[in-house]
């Protein structure tokens, strides 16, 4: 049950992530794109290690994890666009 539970937190955190991308992005905050993109990446990290999990041990569907896969996957890359665009953004205002 403890692959259950730690999905399900993966899964839960994916989402709350993928606001924090939207509200940075919104933003326009570099430092706070940089930070949740990071957070992004050590996320996709958790899940693609839990999907190994759960083929090993032929655990309930996978599609869950398969989705927060997805949706944090598409959250950095709208991170890293974000980063390019404020990044050429900062350096127009930049004397």
């Amino acid at each position: 049950m403890t692959n259950a539970r730690e999905n399900w937190e993966l899964i839960e955190l994916s989402r709350k992530l993928e606001q924090e991308a939207i509200a940075a992005r919104n933003n326009a905050d570099i430092e706070a794109v940089q930070e949740v993109k990071q957070q992004l990446h050590e996320l996709q990290e958790r899940i693609l290690q839990a999907q190994g999990r759960e083929l090993k041990g032929n655990f309930n569907s996978g599609e869950p994890l398969f989705d927060a896969h997805l949706r944090v996957e598409d959250s950095v890359g709208h991170m890293e666009r974000a980063l390019i665009n404020l990044q050429a953004m900062q350096d127009d205002v930049q004397p």
